[in-house]
């Protein structure tokens, strides 16, 4: 009885093994017990929106299915129902690939293939870096909960800045000695700027060419972007031209910037899913109101879809010149912005006189000042 008991218990121990092998995902984590997880996937290398599941973890044990003909980014959540913090796994899902996680949600081991294992190694360099930058973080937060200054806390903050530079040269290192590994493709988000820049030229062309292809191009084109915008950064300063623009307006017609010439102009970069473009809108009316004839404003939509464009302009009863910058422009990358909201005060022969990122009151203080001489 004894020996069949045995014989059964490893027959469904098989069977179960074999079932997890059928999924394109499945993990063993030692921190999870019977936790919910929530799954955020997208294709990589698009701006395709980001499906979400949930998954049921047992034991720690869990599995699921997600497209695997095309390179997937996934994103497994749970939350610390201690902390009421969240935990998060980020990896690729190569295609063809399965993969296995296992470990712990703030250290884990992935299998299934050469890149998964290059994946461990890499986490590992990185590991004797983010886990002494976390504990300066906590420092910090702990700081500043407890009212310290900020000079105080940049003091302490400053090794952390050290340690970021330390790993990002350390990145760069890897990259330089493993050109022709696919990880190197995946690495490229996780540099600085410049070191981003000398790695997409070291990789191998069979690498870029290869199953990353759809990776690498999208980050060689984001590159590219950030490279037009530092570039134009150094023309967006008070006293340069502010560049010229034709975009459509709410009408469908085409709305110029050099047609304002002659006027005090601001530009107001914004989105309807950016909160603070937002809360901002009814101060903005009220300067608007007060200066009608002084000052136009041309609100600049960014991120929208021209459905979501249009119903936010008429939500908030937008009176101002409205543009959107379309998926055929680039107005963002030309006047290098790098927040939403940003407002960009313009005088009459067309020059920039300020540039100001985020909602805040320097803004009105600035225009009032210009427009009350």
């Amino acid at each position: 009885m004894k020996h069949s008991a045995y014989l059964i218990l490893a027959a469904c121990m098989l069977a179960s093994c074999q079932n997890e092998g059928k999924h394109t995902v499945t993990g063993e984590m030692t921190d999870l017990a019977g936790d919910t997880l929530i799954v955020y996937s997208r294709e990589a290398g698009t701006d395709n929106e980001v499906r979400l599941d949930t998954v049921v973890a047992k034991n720690g044990k869990f599995v699921f299915d997600t497209d695997n003909t095309v390179m997937q980014e996934i994103i497994i959540s749970v939350q610390d129902n201690m902390s009421m913090t969240y935990r998060e796994v980020e990896f690729l899902l190569l295609p063809g690939h399965k993969v296995r996680i296992s470990g712990q949600m703030s250290d884990p081991v992935f299998a299934g293939g050469t890149f998964y294992e290059d994946m461990n190694t890499v986490r590992n360099i990185q590991k004797e870096y983010t886990s002494k930058i976390d504990s300066i973080f906590q420092v910090c937060y702990d700081m500043e909960d407890k009212g310290i200054d900020e000079d105080s806390i940049r003091k302490v903050y400053q090794p952390a800045e050290e340690l970021t530079r330390q790993m990002d040269e350390r990145l760069f290192g890897y990259i330089s000695s493993n050109p022709s590994k696919d990880i190197s493709v995946y690495l490229l988000p996780q540099l600085s700027h410049e070191n981003m820049g000398k790695s997409i030229e070291l990789i191998d062309e069979k690498v870029k060419s290869g199953i990353m292809a759809p990776y690498y191009n999208y980050m060689k084109a984001d590159f590219d972007k950030e490279e037009k915008r530092l570039e134009a950064e150094k023309n967006i300063q008070p006293g340069k031209p502010a560049p010229d623009f034709t975009l459509k307006d709410i009408n469908g017609k085409d709305f110029t910037l050099s047609s304002l010439r002659g006027k005090y102009v601001v530009l107001d970069f914004w989105g309807s899913w950016c909160v603070w473009c937002i809360k901002g809108i009814p101060a903005m009316k009220e300067v608007y109101e007060k200066y009608n004839g002084k000052v136009e404003f041309v609100g600049i939509d960014c991120r929208d879809t021209e459905e979501k464009w249009r119903e936010a302009v008429k939500e908030h009863g937008m009176p101002w010149i409205n543009v959107r910058n379309d998926e055929n422009s680039d107005v963002v990358s030309q006047y290098a912005v790098q927040g939403f909201p940003t407002k960009i005060i313009i005088d009459k022969e067309g020059k920039i006189v300020e540039v100001v990122v985020g909602e805040s009151p320097e803004f009105y203080d600035s225009l009032k000042k210009i427009l009350d001489k």
